[in-house]
């Protein structure tokens, strides 16, 4: 199953009340990346080699915000659709849940 977790940490440094930071990224069985865990600054750059994970790695947080602005179905489909498995809590009988993000 594929997995995708990213920790918010409030942050009012920039003036702005309630407005979050993402600390922490967590990937799982996602494209071509096993496992990964980013700590993530005011400013994270990715530097690998091609074939890395660096355009997957971004994806995966596309992904995540295209689950929860749209739909998880919507972010499916937008990548290919039958090439990503859903996992089965996106099943129908759990159609209200969406991809953990802490």
């Amino acid at each position: 199953m594929s997995s995708v977790d990213a920790q918010v940490q409030a942050d009012s440094s920039n003036g702005v009340e309630g407005v979050g930071r993402v600390r922490d990224v967590h990937i799982r069985n996602y494209k071509s990346i096993g496992q990964a865990t980013v700590a993530m600054g005011g400013l994270t750059i990715l530097v690998g080699a091609n074939g890395a994970g660096k355009s997957n790695f971004l994806d995966a947080l596309a992904f995540v915000s295209d689950s929860l602005t749209d739909s998880v179905e919507l972010a499916f489909k937008g990548r290919g659709g039958s090439r990503l498995r859903a996992a089965p809590f996106w099943r129908p009988s759990n159609a209200h849940r969406n991809p953990s993000c802490r």
